[in-house]
Formats: structure tokens, C-alpha cells, sequence
């Protein structure tokens, strides 16, 4: 007994297996993890190091270039690049996107970079290694007060986190925009000199004063008591009145001769505003696994009660709420599915007639649910993906149950028994319908199993779109069989294919059989033109994304102080909060509207700005998986913008960008959507090599070469211009004549600019370092650093600088990227007036070949941006496609046990691409990543609905003994309409889709839908026809008769 014959002869346990199943489908709908996008896996660590006072060459050559040799080792490793600045090296470590577990490369990184720690320089602080780079931060909240000082604004925000670590989904919460604190001992050189006391003496004082160390143990009785001898600084008043002892024997206190205050670190390294007031941030993080809704809906129920617990005038604004853009988005999408479904329904009605319609169509959510069970149980989330893909799979699951129940009917028509009929259609059709399906599933395959982060991101559809249609397939067998048993009453009744769509399809087919050689010429001229008009395609990598959500960068020139950063940041603050920014006042939106969008349209009565986060120094946490933070740098500064549409955005890039420009020339400015995937600027090319002079020469012929192409804009470069640097050139002689040392130098400098550390005070649970500098060090100037006082840690004498060193000017980079080892200048544009990366690419190309020869050894160049990140995916999707022809071509072989018939499937393969280019065309829309897996999606669609058209033709011949020429005309007849309610079901599912706008999936719908649409005119008309020239089938005498051909019908069809 077949399972078709269990399922209807158990009825009432096939009816309670499906009810379960749908039951448990809604509870995994709710109780999915749901997200706005699928992760992937940021596959990156860091390594920073310090070293104070090291110029970026030295840092790139003691410390850089130890750690990446020892990384080099690692057998996954892709590529490893080093940032190098005054003081500080960020080696990043990146490995090869087909590795997932990371945590075995992790420690084996460890292990390298810990073994390489003698090799660095002794006073070299670190390297610190960071294996959780990736973490996102999905909620930003500002928290501003203007009545408040910073202080007291620390203290609250650090109340709030404790409070905000107990929510159970929070896995970190960051203080964003927080100042270092410091105590500073600020002290008058020229009272110190009055006093004959030297600054180093009064380091070596304090130092000694600040001591917690165990005093040991010592034994009474049968007892070990540790001791603890007292001596560290309580509070500020025991640092205030430590005793110094002057060479004269008197005694004083520390704040007779110096100022002591607690303060912050002076220049800043970063700060953050809120709509253009001075803040705070609290970046909050999500556990793995964790449900984003519920942390959203927790962490505004904690923002609730921070608002009653603070005073009146503390402020809490969301600068970044991941969970309502996934509440939008999930909603928006879910619409578009019910839409899909209903518009699915309502296709099969209209063409299928009342009964059969709603037998096909019951299965539809019947399928969903037990998708949305089947992802719970395989750990696949709701989200854009996949709820795109059940939208994608809805019109090819209907497929199977379209040509089950057609079976079915065809045989109860001409008298069968119900039982008999839904038994042999079954048995008829079993293999031919898992082979379509498994083909279909196969076409989607290759982003399944996608070793690049966009196969992470989106492997998503292959998984939804096969557990869709291996459901549908088994729903195909079982209940739609089990439906037609107990629901459909037909009587018998001759049917004849006559209608005025089969004469028209009929003749068409009978023409082009008799004139191959013009089908021919035909075939391949549409395939030209395909092939041409997808030139004229624009081609991208990923489109930007749709939030209401913008950023805004300005750099300004290498070298600028934060004070002066601040201050532009200040100023554009002050534009946008006057020019701008609106009011968050929304107006009703159409109920109908509302409705197709599933309730996440909002408007608002003016648009523009509703808020917005400033960060000075550094960017923003990382709030999205395609955005990573700039290094600290005090030249950046980083908007991030909540709008009030996506179509008031342009607008803002062109008045933000018009008005900082105007304002601040000397500024590079770049406004922007968010992105989907991480790319950067379209336009990158890497040049290394060795020499800083030759590299810089190379990259400015580089940027006037991009400057003669149209279409580009914004045209920079990662290492900037030289910046002005002071070099101290000690004479070594009158050095070792004076009793001084290079160290001596060194921190008698860093005592008057910045300051030394002597020590670390505990207050509470912050620690906080001591430092000791001159009150003066505002103020100094050339003149005065000459003049400036060099002491000897040995003997306390001193001299001035000018007799034992020499300053000069010299101009040297702020900064030294390298890849790979190699020292690499980025070059980066945009474009501008609808020219893609790809066009700007294939100009400049053949000039870097050229350039390139004339370099000599040791430099190169490379394509980054949009060029690397798009051939990074392709190359992962082709990688797979050799497999996938495989697995189809056996699926095939193994359908028809032929070579042929696969082979007439495969030559109408190439006539897939004309549809697409034709809607591409007509719609405006670029050719990406998304739309290459429509158009991969698109082949095994079409070879699907071959399957089911070669597989008939071979029951006529086999089980009816037609003549060839019959067989084909009468295989065409009888799937005209399960092929056309496939392609109608899929077209007409997919236009909510389109309609929707969405940006990532909107485009692949197009070429869907347009490829589908000319798809159908390659099964119906091509496959017959290709099939009759493979094999050798003639019609040049052939004289089509349809009475005779009904006449001839077998009973059992």
C-alpha cells in the first residue's frame, strides 16, 4: 500500500497529522526569532598594541609587522591588514569566508601572537586581541541633560547599564561618548626651580607615597593573618597634603606648590551629542538566539522607568532601534506574503473553476504553516529572506497539487472511480513531480551552499524554497489526493482540447515544426538580443538600503585638534537643528495602505530629521552588520540620522553635503543610505608597495586618471596628505656630556606637553590614573619648548633643551596602512548620474595595465569596493553551479533514463535571459547579486515546467502508442494549463514583491516575473520544438487532425 492509498484510506489520522502540523506552524510563526536581515558572521579579530610617542613608521616596523608574520601562519587566514598611528598599531585578522567555527582559529591566533610578545619593544603596551569585532549594537540610546554636568551624567548612565545588564537578552551594554578620567597634579616649573626641587624628584615622591602591596603574613598561634599595611591615597585630600621634603630640610605639602583637581583627559579622544547637545550613549547588544522584539519592547519598558526615576530636564532619545525597523520590516513582509497567497488563491480560482481551485488552493497555507514549523526546527528565523523566499515558492509549490489535481480530474471525467483516480494519478505522477521539485530545489542550490558571507546572508532562500516544495510535493501525494476523494463530484464527459487558445497554441507549434530552420535562425537572434540588451543593464553589487536611517561623514584634514573637530561638528549640529530637523507629528495614513503594508507606514507632516547622534573622534558602535566603525581619529566625525522617509534622504545628502562644503572646503564629506552588505565607497583600488614617495606619486596619477572619468566623484584617499611633525634630533655627545639619557629627554617632554603618569587612584570602582604635568603646557610654543628644562631621573640636574637637541620640521604620513605586509594606499570615489562601479572599472582597467608596467617590481594594484565584494560572491555562487548542472543533468538522466530529452531542456536553457534583460530594461532596474540568483532561480523554474511537458509527451507515446508527431502536439494540449497556472501563480505571487519596492528582493522579483513570463512562451513553444529537431522528428508532411487525434483517445488518459 502507497502512502497516497494510507493517507485516503486513514483519513481521520491524515486529517489529524495535518491539523497538528498547522497548529504547530502558527506557534512557530510567533515564537521564530525574527530579525530585519539574516547575520552572518563577521569573520575579523583585532589586535592593538600602544606604544606612546612612536612615530607610525616605527610602530609599522616594531610592532605591525611582528604580529603579521605570526598571523600569517594560520592556515585559514584570507588576507591580514595593519593600521599604524603615532603610538598605536590595529592589526585586523581576516579569515576566509567558507570558515564558520572561528573559535579553534581564534586560539590558535592567540597562541601565535602570545609567542611573539618578547619580540616586541619593553615599553610596549599590549597586544590586546578582540575576537568579538562583530558585535552589534542594535539600540543606541542619547542620554542628554543640559542642566547637568558631564559628571553627574556618568553617574547616571552607569546606573542605567547595571539596570539595563538584567534585561535576559542584553548581552553587553557600552558606554558610548565616556571621557577617561584623570587626577591632575598641575605644577609652576619656575616655583619648583625657586623651591630647588625638579619635577622628576616630585614623580619619584608620589610614586613612592602610592603603594598597595601586600605586607605578608605572619603566624600567632594556629593561626596565618595576612597584613596589610596602609599607604595608597584615599581620597583627594590625601594626594592634596602628601609631604615633600625641599633640599633645605623644610617640609611642605603637594598643593602648596601644585594644583591638584580631578578632570578628564585633555584633549578628549572622542565625544557624542544628541541633537546637538552634549551626551551619552548606552549601546546595547543582543545574546545569541535572542528575540529582538522582546529586547525592544524590554528596553523601552526600562527607558520608561528611568524617565520616572531622573529629574526633569534628563532626556533619553533612541538613536538607533533595531527592533522597530524589524517589527517594520517583518510586518511589511508578511503582508506581502497574505497579499502573495490571497493573489495565488484567487488566480486558481479564476482559471481552475470553484472546485478544483479551492482544492489546489487549500494547500497553500496548509504549505506555510508546516514551512514555518519545518524553519523552527531546522533554526531558520523570520525575517526579509526568508519570508521572500515562501513569497518566491508560492506560485512552484502550487506546481505539483495544480498537476495532481488535473490528473485526477482528467480520469474522473472520463469515468474512473475517485479512489482509482487519485491512486494511479499518484503512482503516475510521484517521480515525475519529485524530480521537477528536486530540480527547482537544485537551481536554488548554489546560494545554499555559497561559501562567502552573501551565501550566509541569503543561503536562507534555498533552505525556505526547498522545505516549501518537498512539503507541497508530499501535500501533493496525501491531502490533495485525500480532498478529491471525499469533495470533488464530476461527471463523465468528453473533453475536447478546442478551445480558441489550444487552436492558436497548436498552429503555432505546427508552423515552427514545419520551418526549423527559421525556428532556428529565430531562437538564436532572441538569444543575441538577450545577451545585448543585458549590456545595457547597469550592473551593481547590492543596492542601498531603504530605513529611513542616513549617515553623514566629514573628514577633515589630517592633523586637525578634536577642539577644531568639535567645533565643525557644532556648527553642522546647529544647521541641521535650525534648518532641518522637524517635528515628529504624524498624520493618518489611508486605511487601505496601511493595510498592504501591514501597518508599518508611518507619516509624518513635515519631512526631514526627527533626530540624530553625533560622534566626534570616532563612529558610531557598530548598530548594523554592514557598517564598521572608523579608528578613533580626531579629524572624523560621524552622523547618524533618523529621517522621517526614504524619500526626503536624497534631499538631505545634497543640502547636508551643499552646506558643509560651503562652510568647511578644506572637509571631505560623504552622505549616504544605509547599506545592505558591507562594500564602503564603490570605487576603491589598492596600490602597494614599498617606497612612501613612489606610492604617493603613483596614487596621485592614479586619482587625476579617475578625475578625467565621467560620473565620478568624491575622490580621496586613506593615507591622506603629510602632516606637519616636530623631530627632536638629540645630539648624542653633549647628551652624555650634560649626564642625561634619551629617556630622560623623553619624559621630561611628555611632562610639560601631556603629562607623566605617576600612579592610579581608586575611587569607588573606577581607576583612575595620576598624572603629573606643567600648568603651562597650553602654552607652549617652539620658543618655549627650546627653553624647556631636560632633568636627569639620576641626578635631578638639569639643562635646556636647546643645548643638547635640535627641532626641526619635517612632513611625514599621521597614518600607514598596510595588506599583507605591504605598505597599500587606498584610493576611493563615488559615482554619480546613474554610472555603476563596474563601468568606472572597465575605463580605468586598461590604463592601470599600462601604468603598471612602468612602475617596477614590487608595486601592484588591485580593485576593491563593489568590484571585490561582487566577484567575491559570484565566484562562491560559481563555484557551486558546476555541481548544480551535475545534480539537474542526473535528476534528469535519471527521469527520462535518455540523453536526449535532458538535452532538449538544456538548449532552451540560454532563452531564460531575454525575459530578464526585457524587464530589467523596462523597469530601470541594475543587475546584482540578487537578480543573478533570480535569473539562476529562474532556469530551474523553467527546466520544472519542461520536466512535466517532456514527461507527457513520453506517456502518449509509451502508454497511448501516439505517433511521434501526434504525442508532442497532444503533450503541448494537455499542459498548456498547468504549465500557464504555474507561471501565472508565481507571477502574479511575486508582484506584491515588486510593488513593495524593497530594495534587496524587488529587482530579483522583476526578473522573475518578466523571465517567467517569457519563460512560459519557452515551454510552451520551444520545448516542443527543440524536442522534435533532437529527435529527428518530421512535419513536413504531417497534416494535424484533431477530431481523429480525440477520436484515438485512450480511456485512461
Amino acid at each position: 500500500m502507497g502512502f497516497t492509498e494510507l493517507a485516503i484510506k486513514k483519513k481521520y489520522v491524515t486529517f489529524t497529522l495535518i491539523a497538528l502540523l498547522i497548529i504547530g506552524g502558527v506557534r512557530a510563526y510567533f515564537n521564530l526569532p525574527k530579525s530585519e536581515n539574516p547575520g552572518f558572521i563577521i569573520k575579523t579579530a583585532t589586535i592593538i598594541t600602544y606604544m606612546p610617542g612612536a612615530s607610525p613608521d616605527k610602530i609599522e616596523n616594531l610592532i605591525s609587522d611582528k604580529i603579521e608574520e605570526a598571523v600569517k601562519e594560520i592556515p585559514e587566514l584570507d588576507y591580514v591588514d595593519s593600521t599604524n598611528k603615532t603610538g598605536f598599531s590595529l592589526v585586523k585578522v581576516n579569515i576566509e569566508s567558507k570558515y564558520k567555527d572561528l573559535r579553534p582559529i581564534w586560539d590558535s591566533m592567540r597562541r601565535k601572537v602570545n609567542a611573539i610578545k618578547s619580540q616586541l619593544p619593553s615599553n610596549s603596551i599590549g597586544p590586546i586581541i578582540n575576537d568579538e569585532y562583530g558585535d552589534v549594537f542594535g539600540t543606541i540610546i542619547g542620554v542628554t541633560g543640559e542642566d547637568y554636568s558631564y559628571a553627574e551624567l556618568e553617574d547616571m548612565v552607569k546606573d542605567m547599564r547595571d539596570e539595563l545588564l538584567t534585561i535576559d537578552e542584553v548581552a553587553k551594554v557600552d558606554i558610548v561618548g565616556k571621557q577617561e578620567k584623570r587626577i591632575f597634579i598641575e605644577y609652576d616649573n619656575s616655583k619648583l626651580a625657586e623651591l630647588g626641587i625638579s619635577p622628576y624628584q616630585l614623580q619619584q615622591i608620589l610614586t613612592s607615597r602610592n603603594i598597595i602591596l601586600s605586607g605578608g603574613n605572619i603566624e600567632l598561634g594556629s593561626e596565618r593573618i595576612p597584613l596589610e599595611p596602609t599607604g595608597d591615597y584615599k581620597d583627594l585630600n590625601d594626594i592634596r597634603k602628601t609631604s615633600i621634603t625641599l633640599p633645605d630640610g623644610t617640609g611642605i605639602y603637594l598643593d602648596d606648590i601644585a594644583d591638584v583637581r580631578e578632570g578628564y583627559i585633555d584633549p578628549a579622544n572622542a565625544k557624542m551629542r544628541v541633537d546637538g547637545k552634549q551626551a551619552l550613549g548606552l549601546a546595547i547588544s543582543m545574546k545569541d538566539g535572542g528575540q529582538i522584539t522582546k529586547l525592544g519592547a524590554k528596553v523601552k519598558d526600562k527607558v520608561e522607568y528611568f524617565k520616572s526615576q531622573y529629574p526633569i530636564g534628563v532626556n533619553f532619545d533612541f538613536i538607533s532601534q533595531q527592533s522597530d525597523l524589524v517589527e517594520k520590516k517583518v510586518s511589511s513582509f508578511t503582508a506581502n506574503l497574505i497579499q502573495s497567497t490571497l493573489t495565488v488563491i484567487a488566480v486558481l480560482l479564476v482559471f481552475l473553476g470553484l472546485k478544483e481551485g479551492l482544492l489546489v488552493s487549500t494547500l497553500v497555507p496548509v504549505v506555510i504553516a508546516i514551512t514555518f514549523l519545518l524553519m523552527s526546527v531546522f533554526g531558520i528565523g523570520i525575517d526579509t529572506v526568508s519570508l521572500a523566499a515562501l513569497i518566491i515558492s508560492l506560485g512552484m509549490l502550487v506546481d505539483n497539487s495544480v498537476v495532481m489535481a488535473e490528473s485526477i480530474i482528467s480520469k474522473l471525467e472520463e469515468g474512473m472511480g475517485k479512489l482509482d483516480a487519485a491512486i494511479s494519478s499518484a503512482k503516475e505522477l510521484k517521480v515525475p513531480l519529485l524530480v521537477a521539485s528536486l530540480v527547482t530545489c537544485a537551481a536554488f542550490s548554489p546560494i545554499g551552499f555559497a561559501k562567502s558571507d552573501v551565501g550566509e546572508f541569503a543561503g536562507g532562500i534555498f533552505k525556505v524554497v526547498a522545505l516549501a516544495l518537498m512539503t507541497s510535493w508530499v501535500l501533493s501525494l496525501t491531502m490533495v489526493p485525500l480532498f478529491a476523494v471525499l469533495f470533488l463530484k464530476i461527471d463523465k464527459k468528453e473533453e475536447a482540447y478546442n478551445g480558441k487558445v489550444y487552436r492558436v497554441h497548436n498552429r503555432i507549434l505546427l508552423t515552427l515544426m514545419k520551418h526549423k530552420i527559421v525556428f532556428v535562425i529565430l531562437v538564436l537572434l532572441i538569444i543575441f538580443s538577450g545577451v545585448k540588451g543585458m549590456g545595457f543593464v547597469p550592473k551593481i553589487f547590492m543596492p542601498k538600503d531603504k530605513k529611513t536611517v542616513m549617515t553623514f561623514e566629514v573628514q577633515l584634514p589630517k592633523g586637525t585638534s578634536i577642539e577644531r573637530t568639535e567645533d565643525v561638528a557644532k556648527d553642522i549640529d546647529e544647521y541641521i537643528e535650525n534648518k532641518l530637523k522637524v517635528k515628529p507629528e504624524q498624520e493618518e495614513v489611508n486605511f487601505f495602505k496601511q493595510l498592504l503594508a501591514g501597518g508599518s507606514i508611518e507619516k509624518y507632516k513635515d519631512e526631514g530629521i526627527l533626530n540624530w547622534g553625533t560622534f566626534i573622534g570616532e563612529g558610531a558602535p557598530r548598530f548594523t552588520l554592514a557598517y564598521s566603525a572608523e579608528l578613533n581619529s580626531p579629524e572624523y566625525i560621524y552622523f547618524l540620522i533618523n529621517t522621517t522617509s526614504v524619500e526626503v534622504i536624497e534631499e538631505l545628502i545634497l543640502k547636508l553635503e551643499g552646506y558643509t562644503i560651503n562652510q568647511f572646503p578644506d572637509a571631505e564629506v560623504k552622505a549616504a543610505r544605509l547599506e545592505i552588505m558591507p562594500v564602503g565607497k564603490p570605487i576603491q583600488i589598492r596600490v602597494s608597495g614599498k617606497e612612501m614617495d613612489k606610492l604617493y606619486d603613483i596614487v596621485h596619477s592614479v586619482k587625476d586618471k579617475l578625475r578625467t572619468i565621467n560620473g565620478v566623484e568624491d575622490i580621496s584617499d586613506d593615507w591622506g596628505l603629510r602632516t606637519k611633525k616636530l623631530r627632536i634630533k638629540i645630539d648624542q655627545d653633549r647628551l652624555e656630556k650634560a649626564g642625561l639619557s634619551n629617556r630622560d629627554v623623553a619624559i621630561s617632554l611628555l611632562s610639560v606637553l601631556d603629562g607623566v603618569q605617576l600612579t592610579e587612584y581608586r575611587k569607588d570602582d573606577d581607576i583612575i590614573p595620576v598624572v603629573l604635568r606643567d600648568k603651562n603646557s597650553k602654552n607652549v610654543d617652539i620658543s618655549t619648548l627650546e627653553t624647556t628644562k631636560v632633568y636627569s631621573l639620576r641626578t635631578g640636574r638639569s639643562v635646556p633643551l636647546k643645548q643638547i637637541a635640535e627641532i626641526k620640521a619635517l612632513w611625514e604620513p599621521s597614518i600607514i596602512y598596510r595588506r599583507d605586509g605591504i605598505r597599500t594606499i587606498t584610493v576611493k570615489a563615488d559615482t554619480v548620474n546613474g554610472i555603476t562601479a563596474t563601468e568606472v572599472n572597465n575605463q580605468l582597467k586598461p590604463w592601470l595595465d599600462k601604468e603598471q608596467a612602468n612602475w617596477g617590481a614590487g608595486y601592484s594594484y588591485a580593485f576593491g569596493g563593489e568590484y571585490e565584494s561582487s566577484t567575491e560572491a559570484n565566484e562562491s555562487i560559481e563555484a557551486q553551479l558546476p555541481i548544480t548542472a551535475l545534480v539537474i543533468l542526473l535528476l534528469l538522466v535519471i527521469q527520462f533514463n535518455s540523453y536526449k530529452k535532458p538535452l532538449t531542456i538544456i538548449l532552451i536553457v540560454p532563452l531564460t535571459i531575454v525575459g530578464v534583460a526585457i524587464g530589467l530594461l523596462l523597469t530601470g532596474k541594475a543587475f546584482g547579486f540578487m537578480e543573478i540568483l533570480g535569473l539562476i532561480s529562474l532556469v530551474g523554474i523553467i527546466v520544472n515546467n519542461s520536466i512535466v511537458l517532456i514527461d507527457r509527451i513520453g506517456i502518449e507515446l509509451d502508454e497511448f502508442n501516439r505517433t511521434p508527431q501526434d504525442a508532442i502536439l497532444e503533450a503541448a494540449k494537455r499542459r498548456l494549463r498547468p504549465i500557464f497556472l504555474t507561471s501565472a501563480t508565481t507571477i502574479c505571487g511575486l508582484l506584491p514583491l515588486w510593488f513593495s519596492g524593497d530594495a534587496l528582493f524587488g529587482g530579483m522579483a522583476v526578473s522573475l516575473i518578466f523571465g517567467l513570463s517569457f519563460g512560459l512562451l519557452i515551454t510552451l513553444i520551444a520545448v516542443p520544438v527543440v524536442y522534435s529537431i533532437v529527435f529527428n522528428i518530421n512535419y513536413k508532411e504531417y497534416n494535424y487532425n484533431n477530431i481523429d487525434i480525440d477520436k484515438n483517445m485512450p480511456v485512461d488518459s
